[in-house]
């Protein structure tokens, strides 16, 4: 929500759109930096930390309760020095602040506010405050302060050194594949079996889980795991987390069906989901994984693609202050909508069905007397209500559907942030490249590349940094951004066997060692140690709603290592795993895409060799039944890749191999598998 004051503060240069909504709030704002850090010293204050992101419903309500009441503001701006952090840009400060409030409160989430000292060490924080409360908090905090220093003093630096003890790890421990079978036998204890995901509310998507699990049960032909993700992804694709009408799939949802969201729409989140979606469709070969898989990339494409190439970062959850009111119906919304009957000779009222189809209903109304389109009921006893065959039915509620989308358009639409955050492009260029393939269209690879081609002109600086985002500066340089284009540039090279972008992979993944490498030579930072700021460099390992920076590269070296032939990387890549050993099977689901890792090093990984006139049909048909644990190459004899100058390109070969040793030759796909099989 963007405030109209003529009143402006320090942020109204900011070129964030989180912070040009809060450059009108009587609250005095600074950007993160130098000059409030240098103004809470001299001032011998303290600072809040107020930390989160434009599509954010409850940072809206939080502003317009609190940030925009003039009196509240004229306490803050007396007693603290106010500092606005947006999340998107700058993860690393969100990423020290949040682990502060987790320790302090047992939870987080956005808004984020954390009191420090005027050095950033934290004092007291937490997520959404009610005005009352806030002002009584702003009040004792600045009176302990200058009453008490001593107080803080000491509680600063005990807080400060919990948040170094976070960035302690056990000690190396081997993993097997009894390892793999335990987190996944501990992970199925918190299926929900009747709803999908995890039996729990809220929930969210998690696509990244459920990549893993689809792997993990395909591989070990584990029909509970595969059960699981097909009901879980066919739930979420039919709740009221995805836009039913215009396609895209909302951050979570705040019940356990997947019911209603919290609206805002997240580039990181579809991305992601395309992904899963695509990899669902090869394994269960179901045409309604397929449509959501176009539904949703068209949105993106539609409404989240700059003319440039790039990707927009979000979707606001509000317009004019109110959660969802954009996607959500009742029934006087519905009969406004002139709905065409394309048989006239069925007597029934389309709004009604239209109803039924989308549970617009007393039942289903929230608190505010709404709806949120779902198609969770049952689509058999609706055809039979009104009569219709399959088809007919089909007919009837897609032509409904854009006519509910044409009125829905005429609506004043959420706010788009459009601003370009690397690493989160980089995922929606894997993404378009796994379109690519499981719709056989190469127009979306086309748009990958473009993206790709974006980054490379835009986002590298003079000294060869790659950049955070276009408002970014060189010292605001993150490890996701690094891992996951690295990934990007090696799913390019998977798809189209251009060995050029697995150079430009190798390249950045030397560069993502010198600047991030940890002092224990094993993980990462999550950041390059350039703000001067920041009391602690943090090594992110989790995985959350995005795979962490550590995991993705742990893969990165694992792929990179095995193309090039080059088992340090492989080694390095093992030892980062072993620190996690205990925490996967404690908590497989926060470890996902380490968990993928383990996979590649417990079972039998391969590398391909396609040779021949038949390489890529070879590959294509492969692909589309063997959905885990192989990289794969094209014969060519100027290759860099050592694997792929070994062999012959005068018959149409397949040569299965592990580490560069190949066996003889087959000349089908279905005898590479099985020979795969035998060394299961």
């Amino acid at each position: 929500m963007m405030n109209k004051s003529a009143k402006t503060n320090a942020l109204i240069n900011e070129k964030s759109l989180y912070l040009q909504q809060h450059a009108h709030n009587p609250v005095n704002w600074m950007p993160w930096g130098k000059d409030a850090f240098e103004k809470a010293i001299n001032e011998n204050k303290l600072m809040l930390i107020s930390i989160g992101y434009s599509s954010c419903h409850w940072c809206h309500v939080m502003e317009e309760e609190t940030f925009n009441d003039a009196e509240t503001a004229e306490l803050m701006n007396e007693k603290f020095i106010c500092v606005k952090v947006d999340r998107e840009e700058r993860p690393d400060i969100d990423a020290v602040y949040m682990s502060a409030v987790q320790l302090m409160s047992g939870h987080g989430g956005w808004p984020l506010n954390c009191f420090v000292l005027p050095d950033g060490r934290p004092v007291y924080g937490g997520t959404y405050f009610r005005n009352a409360d806030w002002n009584n908090i702003v009040f004792q905090l600045s009176h302990i302060y200058k009453k008490e220093p001593d107080k803080f003093l000491s509680y600063a630096e005990d807080l400060k050194a919990a948040i170094n003890k976070l960035e302690l790890r056990k000690p190396q421990k081997s993993f097997d594949k009894t390892t793999l079978l335990t987190l996944v036998e501990n992970w199925k204890k918190l299926f929900d079996h009747i709803r999908g995901g995890l039996n729990r509310a809220p929930k969210f998507p998690m696509p990244d889980n459920l990549m893993f699990l689809m792997r993990y049960g395909w591989l070990t032909q584990d029909k509970q795991v595969l059960e699981h993700c097909k009901l879980t992804l066919t739930q979420i694709s039919r709740g009221g987390i995805n836009d039913q009408l215009a396609g895209g799939f909302a951050r979570y949802s705040v019940d356990a069906y997947w019911k209603v969201p919290h609206f805002e729409k997240m580039l990181y989140d579809n991305a992601q989901l395309i992904s899963c979606y695509c990899l669902a469709y090869r394994i269960f070969k179901d045409e309604h994984f397929k449509n959501v898989i176009r539904k949703t990339v068209d949105f993106i494409i539609s409404a989240m693609t700059d003319a440039e190439g790039y990707f927009y970062s979000s979707i606001d959850a509000d317009v004019d202050g109110e959660e969802g009111r954009y996607y959500c119906w009742n029934c006087a919304d519905m009969e406004k909508v002139n709905f065409n009957n394309p048989f006239p000779s069925k007597k029934i009222s389309i709004t009604d069905l239209m109803c039924d189809y989308f549970s617009v209903n007393d039942k289903e109304k929230t608190a505010e007397g709404y709806c949120v389109l779902n198609r969770l009921s049952d689509e058999g006893e609706i055809r039979k209500k009104y009569h219709l065959t399959e088809e007919e039915f089909s007919l009837i509620t897609e032509a409904a559907k854009k006519q509910m989308l044409e009125h829905r358009n005429k609506r004043k639409p959420p706010v788009t942030d459009k601003k370009m955050i690397t690493s989160w492009n980089a995922i929606m260029i894997t993404a378009l490249t796994d379109c690519a393939e499981v719709l056989e269209d190469e127009i979306y690879f086309s748009r990958a590349i473009t993206a790709a081609n974006f980054i490379q002109k835009n986002l590298f600086n003079i000294d060869g940094d790659l950049l955070h985002s276009l408002n970014s500066s060189s010292d605001n340089l993150h490890l996701e951004d690094y891992a996951y284009l690295i990934s990007a540039y090696i799913r390019l090279y998977e798809h189209s066997w251009d060995e050029a972008w697995l150079m430009k992979a190798k390249k950045l993944l030397q560069q993502t060692d010198e600047l991030f490498s940890h002092t224990d030579g094993i993980n990462y930072y999550a950041d390059a140690g350039k703000d001067f700021y920041l009391i602690v460099r943090k090594t992110e390992l989790e995985d959350n709603v995005t795979p962490s920076g550590n995991s993705v590269m742990a893969n990165n070296l694992f792929l990179t290592g095995k193309y090039f032939n080059q088992p340090e990387m492989i080694d390095r890549a093992q030892k980062m795993t072993e620190k996690l050993t205990d925490d996967m099977v404690a908590y497989g689901s926060a470890y996902s895409n380490w968990a993928n890792l383990l996979i590649r090093f417990t079972y039998p990984f391969y590398e391909i060799v396609f040779t021949g006139e038949q390489a890529l049909a070879n590959k294509k048909d492969f692909q589309n039944r063997v959905f885990a644990n192989y990289l794969s190459a094209r014969f060519n004899k100027s290759s860099l890749l050592s694997l792929a100058t070994t062999q012959s390109d005068e018959k149409s070969f397949i040569y299965i191999c592990r580490n560069h040793s190949c066996l003889l030759p087959v000349e089908s796909v279905s005898e590479a598998i099985a020979t795969m099989n035998s060394e299961k």
